[in-house]
């Protein structure tokens, strides 16, 4: 859109905010564009492991340390009750 169309469609003032606003929209709007034109990053057999990696340290550490907790609370009721 070049900018001598800026005062039609700003309702005719054509004043210098007007061109400021209107430059600034085309910016995101051609920001935009390229982002969209970019193709997503391609990734290796690696990069596949270490998301898989983790994903696993997220979701299944709770559970991890949860059964260590119960197993040190088990041991320690069998070495004190079962002596």
């Amino acid at each position: 859109m070049p900018l001598g169309e800026v005062g039609y469609q700003s309702g005719g003032s054509g004043c210098r905010a007007d061109i400021i606003k209107v430059h600034l929209v085309t910016e995101k709007e051609q920001t935009k564009k390229e982002e969209l034109r970019k193709e997503p990053p391609r990734l290796d057999w690696k990069d596949y492991i270490a998301i898989t990696i983790a994903a696993l340290q997220t979701t299944l550490l709770p559970f991890v340390l949860l059964f260590f907790i119960i197993l040190a609370i088990s041991i320690a009721v069998g070495v004190f009750l079962f002596r």
